[in-house]
């Protein structure tokens, strides 16, 4: 049997045309096991987790930010633009290590590093 499950054609508005598509099914048992779908359950715990935090940590960064500038009613702006301006070296000092040492598992890997960044400037 393929890995690979065909699907009924669908229909491209745009192009007129039909093209199928295939999707790729986990293999039972075989080459990857039991370990890898403990591992894609640690993955997808992980995933879950840093979402529910990110959630959490955005929306308190929002409330606290709110709550500033109520002391602070001619500065909303200067306030707005210091949390912006933030944003940058704090997300540099977690892509920084993480593409040059390889930690999490190496969650940036060199593929990622070296696709184009143009079409994004």
């Amino acid at each position: 049997m393929s890995p690979y499950l065909e699907l009924e054609p669908c229909p491209v508005r745009d192009a007129g045309t039909t093209r199928k598509r295939k999707l790729k099914l986990p293999t039972e048992g075989g080459e990857h096991g039991e370990s890898s779908s403990r591992s894609e359950h640690t993955r997808t715990r992980n995933l879950v987790v840093s979402f529910l935090l990110m959630i959490i940590i955005g929306s308190g960064n929002k409330v606290f930010q709110k709550l500033q500038t109520i002391p602070m009613q001619n500065y909303p702006n200067f306030l707005n633009l210091w949390t912006t301006f933030m944003y940058i070296p704090f997300s540099l000092a977690y892509i920084l290590p993480v593409s040059r040492f390889g930690l999490f598992d190496n969650a940036i890997t060199a593929e990622h590093l070296n696709m184009p960044k143009a079409p994004f400037a």
